[in-house]
């Protein structure tokens, strides 16, 4: 019988959002800060790292730039969600009163780091998606040599070959994982009702790419 999974993770739903690229930002600044042991950042913090990852090197305005009040609705919404811990800012609480008032500052959770990297992990593979092959292909040229020599010793070192054979079926299968995933993505593509202009042009540099590496230094 059938065992269905009902766990799902509201820890990854900032991705599928439409404004996932500002959740992504926003994801990314508490992840950068993490890793330099900085904590506790509040709205104010998170809407200055955005405006310096947007406009870097700039006080020019930037269109369409959020408000501090639309970052602290998409902090509520990612501590809801189980990507940040939220606690008052007690630095700004001068008296018993003004605790109750104050603002909250937001914490990476383990969980949210989790997905931040699980999301990273992700992109890079794309990323790698049609990418150069220049490199595993040498490496197939020179392990073929080998197993060319290895073959032609008298008598054959039965355990070279074998371990070659390995090597050489490892590299295939990447190459071949790799160019499963290459068509599956034009397939994406060319079925697309309406194409994403700027996911078009990923795709046709990361072609160029693997083109003009993968012809080097062979004569095409």
């Amino acid at each position: 019988m059938a065992r269905w999974r009902y766990d799902a993770q509201p820890l990854l739903r900032y991705a599928t959002m439409p404004e996932a690229p500002f959740y992504r930002e926003i994801m990314e600044i508490f992840a950068e800060a993490a890793a330099g042991y900085v904590s506790r950042l509040s709205p104010e913090d998170v809407h200055a790292a955005l405006l310096a990852r947007l406009n870097p090197g700039t006080d020019e305005p930037i269109e369409d730039m959020p408000s501090v009040a639309s970052v602290k609705e998409r902090l509520g919404q990612l501590w809801r969600w189980g990507n940040l811990s939220q606690d008052f800012d007690t630095a700004r609480a001068t008296s018993l009163e003004s605790y109750e008032r104050t603002a909250y500052v937001y914490d990476l959770t383990p969980g949210g780091e989790a997905a931040a990297e699980a999301l990273a992990a992700l992109d890079e593979a794309l990323r790698r998606v049609g990418g150069l092959q220049a490199v595993a292909l040498r490496h197939i040229e020179e392990m073929l040599g080998q197993l060319v020599n290895a073959l032609r010793a008298a008598p054959p070192e039965g355990e070279r070959v074998f371990g070659l054979c390995e090597d050489l079926h490892a590299r295939f299968k990447g190459l071949t994982s790799n160019a499963a995933l290459f068509m599956q993505k034009v397939n994406r593509l060319l079925a697309a009702p309406v194409l994403d202009i700027r996911e078009f042009a990923l795709f046709k540099a990361d072609t160029i790419t693997y083109l003009n590496g993968s012809g080097a230094g062979t004569g095409r």
